[in-house]
């Protein structure tokens, strides 16, 4: 009677159908099922390596942004300097004056094949999105929180992007 128990017991593991026999990944007789959950990870392993790749891209062009806006704000830093030395009362008619005047130009013709254009903030109301306030005066036929002075010029982008704020004296109430 034993050995018809035993026998049983091999025909029932012989009659156990793909699914619930266990999976032999390594042989050929693996299940379709195992080939769908391998071809389901290695779809996942693509999609995650091509996200990867768009991560990396977008950090990438992130740096580059911020290198090329920090060598730009290096040359708006010149430009300032060339503007103060021209605004000193230098005659116009002297030749160190028309070739300051010049480089000036150079200078704004570099930023602006690069996208950066200065832009003025003369008599604007204060927006802290464009403009970065340097101090406060009391100033007849000014409304408070109009820009009476401004330090240094202000540049955007192409896009509308602020680059860097202007640097301006802002109107306050009398009191």
């Amino acid at each position: 009677m034993q050995e018809d128990v035993g026998h049983e017991e091999e025909q029932g593991e012989r009659d156990q159908s793909p699914e619930e026999a266990p999976a032999d990944v390594t042989g050929e007789d693996a299940p379709i099922e195992d080939a769908a959950v391998f071809k389901d990870r290695w779809l996942r392993a693509a999609a995650d390596l091509q996200n990867l790749r768009k991560r990396t891209d977008r950090e990438i062009a992130l740096e580059n942004r911020r290198e090329r806006e920090k060598l730009l704000g290096e040359f708006m830093e010149v430009v300032d300097n060339l503007e103060r030395a021209l605004g000193s009362g230098q005659s116009e008619h002297n030749a160190w004056f028309e070739g300051m005047v010049a480089i000036r130009g150079q200078m704004l013709d570099l930023l602006k094949r690069n996208g950066v254009v200065p832009f003025d903030a003369a008599s604007e109301r204060f927006d802290p999105n464009r403009h970065e306030a340097m101090g406060k005066i009391e100033m007849p036929g000014f409304a408070a929180g109009t820009i009476v002075e401004v330090l240094e010029r202000g540049y955007e982008g192409e896009d509308g992007t602020i680059v860097r704020p202007a640097r301006v004296i802002v109107a306050q109430a009398p009191g």
